[in-house]
């Protein structure tokens, strides 16, 4: 309300205000109500300001009294809360309940410390606000603080007895759970001790001691018995105490911890009865099982030792060890039936693990019986055979030694005379196929049937000596009989059979004068024709020298009548011997041809492969110095090599000299594949010129590049020539400064141009050239950038000049504009109206300070003219510029004269309008005493 009424009476007073300055003239008439007006509206601020402050404490007043409310409200809420949450808290018995309780206590007692300094503060606010204010009625709240204190000193006591009710049922459960921790304890260890007899005792040492620590667990829980009752008490107790579901759990707690500790002590008593009887079996069935494993062992090597005997030992003396053998196998028999049964005692009281164990442990000495049962049955089987191996052996043996007997016997009756040659050879080749005939008998007395009879070796060496020696006997004595039979035969069928062996060499030689003219394996075949031809006669001149000798002295013995057969035959020997050593001489020359012309070949297409492949290397990443040589014509191609060259003529030649040399079919392969080494030439030729044309279209895109590379360079040098250039002309060096920028911008995309075609062409040359060409583009790229940001910071730099330029043009113009306007209207409205002290003082402060404020403001524009007239180099600008200071500078100081002036104008007016003023009193006090006189 207050507020509003003071909005009326400012209405009011501005309203005033407008009409008495709207009706005021330059009358001095008016001072007296103009000094009225201005004492109403200083009365009037001094009013509204005492007024604004009463409302604005009233305000703060009144939100402290709103929160002191929220305050008694807010505690009042929590003092009833924790006193429901107590109420609710007292019937909670669980254990975790317990704790939760205790602690929320705690929570409660701290909490309730500071909700009583808060009712304490609230008090003394009260009686501060009291006796500050008697707006608020803040009094009324006494009551409620008065009851808000009885309830909190009336908490304290309740949740003491919370806390100590909490306790007493935390300890009872804590008791509880703690004998029924040590229940299950030792519930648990006789499970364990159970567990580890059932899973653990593997051997009767550790069954015995599983058990006496069995037995000592039950005897600990015979004495801790009594523990068990009192679980069921206090189980009773608490269940009395808690809800229905909790006691519910509280009981099967019990029964389940009953109903295990009979269980175990159950199975513990099982498990004890009888381990006295079980570990006296176990004692007895490994010591069984012990002594069964070394006998078992021991019959098992005396088996093997036997299996070594068998081949070096006599039969019988093998039959007795076999048959001693089965009487030991058989004593095992009953020990093994005695283990047996007591496994089986073993098994029905011990735990399956360990039965299991028992099991195998029987198992293993049954399977190892069994093993040697059938290792018995082998050894007898074994016997038996070799038994009848042996009679085989050396029935074989005695024929093999009689026919020897005989044979010797035979050859020593014979009587070596000339009637009885035939006789005796005829009888020696019957001896001879004889001992042939056991061969087969001999093979299969040294096969492996017989290999392991090493006792009967060395009479088996002796008889094949005497074997070997007999056939020796036979084949020299039937040598020599058909020795002395041969010499028998005339003198002129041997010449016959010598005329017809060379016969037979002079048509052999003929044939092969006649297909002399073949291939390489030809000639190969017609060289061992040659060189056995020859190496038969060889053997045969001893026997034509020896004939021929003979033959002349029979002709000294004038015994031979036919003189030209004899002398013909050594003519036809001398003959034919020269044309086979001169044939084969030739036959050995086309060999070495044929040879050298594969060397050649081989040679060739070698080197030229190797010419070709580095040639390939070269032209598959070439440099620009390479393809430029082949461009102009000075680059040597793999076939152009002066080796290839001269094993070229060579195969030539040689090709020529073979062709003259084979037949037809030979002649046709020779000239294919001088053909085929041509074409292979002309090949190579057409690639590398296919490749050197590819080579040279990459010249013209490398150079291409690199032009591209070197215009697009020198257009970058020629921009990054703007920053040297003059600024005279600003907006057109700017104008020209975008285009530029615009055109960088839009030739960007030649770089990458550039770059997809010097990726294209990579694969093609080598990697020196086209790094050469990435570091110029790389760089250019450098440049290009480095160029765009110095011509966009000199268009930014620009246009930040031209700006300032007009900045500084429009600030100046206004600045012209504002004083000529001060100068003409604005001053003499300022005053207008106002009396003369009042013109004066605010010609003087108001007025001056204003032009002091336009005086810094000027030279800052002038500082910043300076400025400007250093980074401007158009004289054009520079004049105008200059220009446009000074005559800001000249408008500012004849604002301040015209001012100044204004100022002591005022003053001689106002010291003649007090002149004035003392003279008009002085006559109103002369008429004033005129008129009383």
């Amino acid at each position: 309300d207050m507020r509003v009424e003071v909005l009326n009476h400012q209405r009011i007073v501005d309203f005033l205000n407008e009409s008495l300055q709207q009706e005021a003239n330059i009358d001095l008439t008016s001072i007296d109500y103009m000094e009225k007006i201005k004492q109403i509206n200083i009365d009037w601020i001094r009013i509204k300001s005492l007024i604004s402050a009463r409302i604005d404490t009233l305000e703060q007043l009144n939100d402290q009294f709103n929160e002191f409310d929220q305050t008694v409200r807010t505690l009042s809420d929590w003092v009833q809360e924790q006193t429901s949450d107590l109420d609710f808290m007292r019937s909670r018995n669980m254990e975790a309940v317990a704790k939760d309780n205790l602690r929320k206590c705690d929570e409660i007692a701290y909490q309730l410390t500071s909700k009583q300094q808060v009712l304490t503060s609230l008090k003394s606010y009260s009686n501060r606000i009291s006796s500050t204010s008697t707006t608020f009625h803040i009094s009324d709240q006494d009551g409620t603080i008065q009851n808000l204190r009885h309830m909190l000193d009336h908490l304290s006591p309740s949740i003491e007895q919370l806390k100590l009710k909490s306790k007493s049922i935390l300890s009872d459960w804590q008791e509880y759970n703690r004998v029924l921790l040590q229940m299950e304890k030792i519930i648990r260890e006789g499970e364990a001790d159970i567990d580890r007899i059932q899973t653990s005792a593997m051997n009767v040492e550790t069954y015995e001691m599983s058990t006496r620590k069995a037995q000592e667990h039950l005897q600990v829980m015979e004495l801790r018995r009594r523990d068990l009752d009192q679980i069921a008490s206090q189980g009773r107790q608490l269940s009395s105490q808690c809800d229905g579901q909790t006691s519910i759990k509280i009981n099967e707690i019990t029964h389940r911890i009953q109903q295990q500790w009979a269980t175990v002590e159950q199975r513990l008593q099982e498990i004890i009865r009888p381990s006295r009887e079980i570990v006296d079996n176990w004692r007895q069935f490994n010591s069984s099982y012990v002594n069964l494993l070394d006998r078992l062992g021991e019959l098992e090597a005396r088996w093997y030792t036997i299996q070594r005997e068998k081949f070096t030992s006599d039969i019988e003396s093998l039959l007795d060890k076999t048959k001693d053998f089965q009487q030991r196998l058989q004593q095992l028999d009953n020990e093994i039936t005695r283990l047996y049964e007591r496994a089986q005692k073993l098994s029905n009281h011990l735990p399956p693990i360990v039965a299991k164990k028992i099991d195998t442990q029987y198992s293993v000495i049954k399977n190892q019986y069994a093993e040697l049962c059938t290792l018995h049955d082998k050894l007898q089987t074994d016997s038996n055979e070799l038994k009848q191996r042996e009679k085989i052996y050396l029935d074989h043996l005695n024929e093999l030694t009689q026919a020897i007997n005989q044979v010797q016997i035979a050859f020593k009756s014979q009587q070596l005379t000339d009637e009885n040659e035939i006789n005796n050879l005829k009888q020696l080749n019957e001896l001879h196929t004889l001992l042939l005939s056991k061969h087969d008998l001999i093979e299969r007395l040294n096969s492996n049937e017989f290999i392991l009879y090493f006792k009967r070796a060395k009479h088996l060496h002796e008889v094949m000596i005497e074997y070997s020696h007999s056939i020796e006997l036979i084949k020299n004595r039937i040598k020599q009989l058909e020795i002395n039979q041969y010499n028998k035969f005339n003198f002129d069928k041997r010449c016959q059979k010598w005329n017809d062996y060379i016969q037979a060499i002079e048509q052999n030689l003929a044939v092969i004068q006649l297909n002399l003219r073949t291939n390489y394996h030809g000639l190969l075949e017609i060289d061992t024709n040659l060189s056995n031809t020859i190496n038969d006669f060889n053997q045969r001149q001893q026997e034509l020298i020896q004939l021929i000798n003979e033959g002349k002295q029979l002709i000294e013995q004038n015994l031979i009548i036919d003189h030209h057969t004899f002398t013909k035959l050594e003519q036809r020997w001398q003959t034919i011997m020269k044309a086979i050593l001169n044939k084969q001489q030739e036959v050995k020359d086309i060999i070495k041809l044929w040879l050298s012309y594969q060397n050649y070949l081989e040679s060739y297409y070698r080197l030229l492969k190797s010419k070709y492949e580095l040639e390939q290397e070269q032209l598959q990443s070439p440099t620009i110095a390479l393809i430029n040589q082949i461009k102009q014509g000075n680059y040597l191609s793999a076939t152009q090599n002066e080796e290839l060259k001269n094993l070229l003529e060579k195969i030539y030649e040689t090709n020529r000299r073979l062709i003259a040399h084979s037949d037809v079919k030979t002649q046709t392969i020779l000239e294919k594949e001088w053909n085929d080494l041509q074409r292979s030439a002309n090949e190579i030729d057409i690639n590398i010129k296919q490749r050197s044309e590819t080579l040279i279209t990459l010249l013209v895109r490398y150079n291409e590049l690199d032009r591209a590379l070197d215009n697009l360079s020198i257009s970058i040098k020629s921009i990054r020539t703007l920053q040297q250039q003059s600024t005279e002309e600003l907006d057109q060096f700017i104008l020209q400064c975008q285009s530029k920028d615009r055109e960088l911008t839009q030739h960007r995309h030649e770089l990458q141009r550039l770059r997809q075609t010097i990726t294209e062409i990579s694969p093609e040359l080598h990697s020196d050239d086209i790094n050469q060409l990435m570091q110029k583009l790389n760089l250019l790229e450098i440049q290009w950038t480095d160029t765009e940001r110095i011509v966009r910071t000199l268009i930014d730099n620009l246009t930040k000049k031209r700006s300032e330029y007009h900045d500084f043009e429009h600030k100046c113009k206004r600045l012209i504009e504002w004083f000529e306007h001060f100068i003409d209207t604005e001053l003499n409205h300022r005053i207008d109206g106002l009396t003369l002290e009042a013109s004066l003082d605010i010609l003087k402060t108001e007025i001056r300070n204003l032009l002091g404020d336009k005086r810094r403001y000027v030279n800052d524009l002038i500082i910043a003219a300076r400025v400007l007239q250093t980074h401007i180099t158009d004289q054009l600008q520079l004049q105008t510029l200059k220009q446009q200071t000074d005559r800001l500078e000249q408008t500012l100081n004849t604002t301040e004269e015209h001012v100044e002036k204004r100022i002591k104008r005022t003053e001689m007016v106002l010291i003649i309008y007090h002149d004035f003023e003392q003279g008009l009193e002085k006559l109103r006090s002369w008429m004033d005493t005129i008129e009383t006189h």
